[in-house]
């Protein structure tokens, strides 16, 4: 793996763990993907990568619970925010 590659991996992991805690996972992820864009260490090309990773991994890792499961893993407050 390559350091762009090894960059990309580590961050679609961070960004999505925090972005799964939450009642609103797509909004949290835009807003560390902001974060990424206005930073000289990632090109255009590696946030856009960093974004769709993070969306499709939150995307089947919610599909696969389905919105019961969630609901339960989050506990009676709703969210753990």
């Amino acid at each position: 793996m390559n350091e762009s590659t090894e960059k990309i991996s580590s961050m679609v992991v961070a960004i999505a763990a925090y972005a799964e805690g939450s009642d609103r996972p797509f909004q949290q992820i835009a807003d560390a993907v902001s974060l990424l864009a206005g930073s000289p260490d990632w090109t255009a090309a590696e946030v856009e990568e960093v974004r769709t990773r993070a969306m499709t991994l939150v995307l089947r890792s919610r599909v696969k619970l389905g919105p019961r499961q969630r609901s339960e893993n989050q506990g009676e407050g709703g969210s753990n925010t």
